[in-house]
């Protein structure tokens, strides 16, 4: 009977599943569940396009330490460049105008479950042409709310600057 029972319960097939799903928690704990969208306040009038990007820091209305500056700067330039060279034919200038990094430690106890020490920021972008005329301005809200050790706010700086790109790529590049 026990023969029987480790055959169903414990065969290869079903540790298998077993481990898959452990891997997939596993997985699903470790990465920091960051989000971002972008929401345009001021539409392109007119269609622009650009093959180059200046990619600019303008003064931001709250404190945000340097370090979260620039990586946010830095995974920004990442995302752009790979789409665009450096020159003046389109500018964007961002600013931070929200940022609470959170409480990491509150994060990992609450395990993603409600906001308790949530994480969050808005960046807002400005697009500027070549003769300096603003032509566009976003904001991106990004969030982070849970993940391993509570998750790093840096998820949401990257979040945001991964969003941030693809309006940019798919609205400006020429």
């Amino acid at each position: 009977m026990v023969l029987l029972l480790q055959k169903i319960f414990f065969n290869t097939y079903n540790m298998n599943k077993i481990n898959t799903l452990l891997a997939l928690v596993t997985i699903a704990i470790l990465s920091g569940c960051g989000t971002a969208r972008i929401i345009v306040t001021d539409h392109p009038e007119k269609r622009y396009s650009s093959s180059n990007i200046t990619i600019q820091r303008s003064d931001s209305t709250v404190q945000v330490p340097d370090e979260m500056v620039s990586h946010f700067d830095s995974a920004l330039r990442k995302e752009l460049m790979t789409s665009f060279t450096t020159g003046k034919d389109l500018t964007v200038e961002y600013r931070f105008v929200s940022f609470q990094q959170g409480d990491r430690f509150k994060r990992y106890l609450a395990g993603g479950i409600g906001n308790w020490g949530e994480g969050n920021l808005i960046i807002e972008a400005k697009y500027i042409d070549s003769e300096g005329a603003q032509i566009a301005k976003v904001q991106t809200d990004a969030k982070i709310d849970s993940g391993f050790f509570g998750g790093s706010i840096k998820s949401a700086l990257e979040k945001a600057a991964k969003e941030l790109s693809d309006y940019t790529i798919s609205n400006f590049r020429g």
